[in-house]
């Protein structure tokens, strides 16, 4: 009787345990949003990390100290991006970045976790040149700096009557991996379609990038204590029998 008793407790505690480990692994997503609100100033150099929010984010491209990007109000952007010098998109009156000169940016998480990029909105910023349409690439990044999967061509709106907007691209299975950064890489096209970096005309706006990512549900740590106590009473019952 004693050896089938203790069969029947520790067959409790196994599904006890199971039960405390699906627990553990329950989740929920919880999402965030980098619209650079934030930003205290207007300029970004190269190889500058800024903070906005859980965010940061490093503005690449060019020699150290160079002007690379910009913070620009879309409700006063009229000083900023008039003329043939810099043609910005024109439906977005909140603050956006605009990355410059050829550069580029890499995003991520303060805490340093990995995350979803779920969505975005992104504009071409002409120049009055030859190239008059963009496009980006995105490339994630894993916990060891190492790229994960392929790029991802993304591209960007043309100009309607010689006017930038933005457009919101949802991305879904196409980029659903979690990544520690991912990085935006702007790229300037012409009437043809060939592309180019360098040529000081793969400029692009950017903002209101939505990241999820799943973490434990504080609901189910009160829960997995709960089936612990359980598996202490369970215990205590053995030995008392």
């Amino acid at each position: 009787m004693a050896t089938f008793k203790q069969t029947r407790v520790g067959g409790k505690l196994v599904k006890q345990l199971a039960v405390a480990a699906a627990l553990c692994t329950a989740s929920v997503a919880q999402a965030g949003v980098l619209n650079f609100e934030g930003a205290v100033s207007p300029f970004v150099f190269a190889n500058e990390t800024v903070t906005d929010g859980k965010y940061w984010m490093t503005a690449l491209g060019g020699a150290e100290g160079d002007l690379t990007g910009m913070f620009i109000n879309g409700a006063e952007q009229a000083d900023i991006c008039a003329g043939a010098e810099l043609k910005c998109p024109q439906n977005n009156s909140s603050t956006y970045y605009a990355a410059l000169a050829d550069s580029y940016l890499v995003f991520g998480l303060n805490s340093g976790n990995s995350f979803r990029l779920d969505s975005f909105s992104a504009s071409f910023i002409g120049t009055g040149g030859a190239l008059t349409r963009g496009l980006l690439l995105l490339q994630g990044y894993g916990q060891d700096g190492l790229a994960l999967g392929g790029a991802l061509q993304i591209a960007l709106p043309v100009a309607v009557n010689g006017q930038y907007n933005f457009g919101t691209f949802n991305l879904g299975a196409a980029f659903s991996t979690e990544y520690a950064a991912v990085r935006f890489l702007g790229y300037g096209c012409d009437a043809s379609g060939m592309c180019f970096r360098n040529l000081n005309g793969s400029n692009f706006a950017i903002d209101n990038i939505v990241t999820s990512a799943d973490i434990p549900e504080p609901a189910s740590f009160g829960l997995l204590g709960l089936g612990l106590l359980g598996m202490a009473a369970l215990r205590r019952r053995k030995h008392a029998a």
